[in-house]
């Protein structure tokens, strides 16, 4: 009789200890963006941060698209975006294995302009990485990121 009651005792344990666990795991345990890869396909470079540092939510945000859109009349570049621009390849991931949003960043050469736009096209469709353009609100902030 003394075992069966050891045994009910060590499950019950393990069973808290199983709960708090669960219900202490940080966000990221839970699933969703966990971390972030920076390819600059000219030069080689690359970077990660992850989403507990600091860099990482602001990147995010400085990359997000304006509230309020594109502007009235504001086109998107076309293909000579590249040309007088340096691009630099921003992957998110889940789970830190599996992309779900690639945003292209051409951010211009130094030399050029101070306040050169820096254009994103995010796309969250992996296979065929269609997307949309805009602006970086603040592009001397976005190029300090990297």
């Amino acid at each position: 009789m003394r075992t069966s009651r050891g045994l009910r005792g060590a499950a019950a344990g393990l069973g808290v200890t199983a709960a708090l666990v669960v219900l202490t795991a940080p966000q990221a345990a839970a699933g969703g963006p966990t971390s972030v890869l920076l390819v600059s396909p000219e030069n080689t470079e690359s970077a990660s941060l992850y989403y507990s540092d600091e860099e990482y939510a602001e990147l995010e945000s400085r990359l997000a698209p304006a509230a309020s859109g594109r502007k009235a009349g504001e086109e998107p570049p076309g293909l000579d975006v590249a040309r007088g621009s340096r691009q630099i390849n921003v992957t998110w991931m889940a789970h830190d294995v599996m992309p779900w949003r690639f945003d292209r960043v051409y951010a211009p050469l130094s030399g050029k302009k101070k306040d050169a736009d820096v254009w994103v096209h995010r796309s969250t469709e992996m296979e065929s990485l269609n997307g949309d353009w805009h602006r970086a609100e603040e592009p001397q902030r976005v190029l300090s990121l990297f």
